[in-house]
């Protein structure tokens, strides 16, 4: 046998390797082309979906790409129109692998602003931040849970009252689970570091606070369609409640545990019963202080570590638009329809 012959026969082997590859990489370009157009063929259906539920979605922009192990979809602005209100962001970067496309991680670029008169009136609420990165875990087309975790966050609040409501933390971490079996959905929230120059109308140079929540809130289902004026009424009158099952604010040593639930009455204004216990703060004395109008007061240094003892506080009831505390019918506080 030649030694062309013998060369042929070796390089067989190789080219049926080749031509395999070759075929496999046709393939596979063509079925990620297919999900490529399936997904923005759903997404699509999903904002017309959201049209029917008065919710009109805009991706500026929109683009695909992560070939060839992912889907990435892109836009350079998301916009959501709903009633007078229009809800803006930044630049949205959403991907899911194709071995896992039941986990969806996104990436959001500040700012997020909600204003009435579609996008050109007051600002309602306008927050930023530094990075901001989720994870949102799906069950078909139902959101089963998901996390965030925002770094360097700030913004401003403007309710219906127009008094401006300023907040920063350095993080917070957000975590949800939808528990469909009993129709609600788990909310657990930490932010470090966190401040409101509301905070000085209580006290005087305030330290910053460390919060930790863990919520539950019933009749979820009701909020599927978003919180909007109707959706949170629908809630309401279903008797759906935000249960407190833990909340501690403060930092080191001095700290404010609370627990309870809260509801919307029919005037839409925060109403419930929580109780609270406190360490290393006089919270009885701060709140007769505020009663009285005797302005912002000091906290007082804390205490060496094991000395302090939590204390239990009288009751704190929130109703007819009043908040009471033990046998202080009233701290002077006006609670206002929250929309």
């Amino acid at each position: 046998m030649s030694r062309t012959s013998l060369l042929a026969r070796k390089r067989v082997p190789f080219l049926k390797t080749g031509i395999a590859l070759v075929l496999l990489a046709a393939l596979w370009s063509g079925a990620w082309v297919f999900a490529r157009n399936e997904a923005a063929q759903r997404i699509e259906a999903w904002f017309g979906l959201e049209v029917a539920r008065g919710r009109d979605w805009t991706c500026a922009q929109r683009t695909f790409d992560g070939f060839p192990f992912a889907l990435r979809m892109t836009c350079t602005t998301l916009t959501m129109k709903q009633g007078s209100r229009t809800t803006t962001t930044g630049m949205l970067d959403a991907g899911w692998s194709v071995f896992h496309p039941l986990s969806v991680d996104l990436t959001l670029a500040n700012p997020v602003r909600i204003q009435d008169a579609t996008g050109v009136g007051p600002i309602l609420l306008d927050v930023g931040w530094t990075t901001l990165t989720a994870r949102l875990n799906l069950n078909g087309r139902r959101l089963e849970g998901g996390d965030a975790i925002v770094s360097g966050l700030s913004g401003t609040l403007i309710p219906g009252t127009g008094e401006t409501t300023g907040f920063s933390a350095r993080q917070c971490d957000l975590r949800l689970k939808d528990m469909a079996e009993s129709n609600e959905l788990g909310v657990i929230l930490t932010c470090n570091e966190l401040t409101s120059p509301q905070l000085t109308k209580v006290f005087k140079n305030p330290p910053p606070l460390d919060l930790a929540a863990d919520l539950t809130i019933s009749a979820a289902q009701t909020l599927r369609r978003g919180l909007s004026p109707t959706t949170l009424d629908n809630w309401r009158e279903q008797g759906g409640e935000i249960r407190i099952n833990s909340l501690t604010l403060g930092r080191n040593a001095q700290v404010v545990s609370l627990a309870g639930n809260l509801h919307l009455d029919e005037e839409r204004r925060p109403a419930g019963k929580i109780v609270a216990t406190a360490q290393g703060i006089d919270v009885m004395a701060i709140a007769m202080a505020v009663m009285k109008g005797q302005g912002a007061v000091s906290l007082p240094p804390p205490e060496p570590a094991g000395r302090q003892k939590p204390k239990s506080l009288p009751p704190i009831r929130l109703g007819n638009g009043k908040v009471a505390l033990g046998p202080i019918s009233s701290l002077g506080v006006d609670l206002q329809p929250l929309y």
